[in-house]
């Protein structure tokens, strides 16, 4: 079952760190209210740190990359509790 949440992305793409990147999958499967963007507990996604939100690194704050139905390059947001890091690069 997907869960359901909204996040409110702090500022703009510009001031995203595009230093580390990661492979990332979900724990669940997560829907973006109000947009057709969803993520899947089967598949792997590329992912950066989302070092333009308060408290990311406590928070294990990250934007998943290329999620079904993301035509931006803002990214998808999840926390430490909502992720297991596959692969750092």
């Amino acid at each position: 079952m997907a869960r359901w949440f909204s996040y409110q992305v702090k500022s703009t793409t510009n001031n995203i760190h595009r230093g580390e990147r990661m492979r990332v999958q979900p724990l669940n499967g997560f829907r973006m209210l109000g947009t057709g963007i969803h993520v899947s507990k089967d598949k792997v996604y590329d992912a950066i740190h989302a070092t333009n939100q308060p408290d990311w690194k406590e928070r294990g704050l990250i934007f998943i990359q290329g999620a079904e139905g993301d035509s931006t390059d803002l990214g998808f947001l999840l926390d430490k509790t909502d992720y297991m890091v596959v692969k750092s690069q």
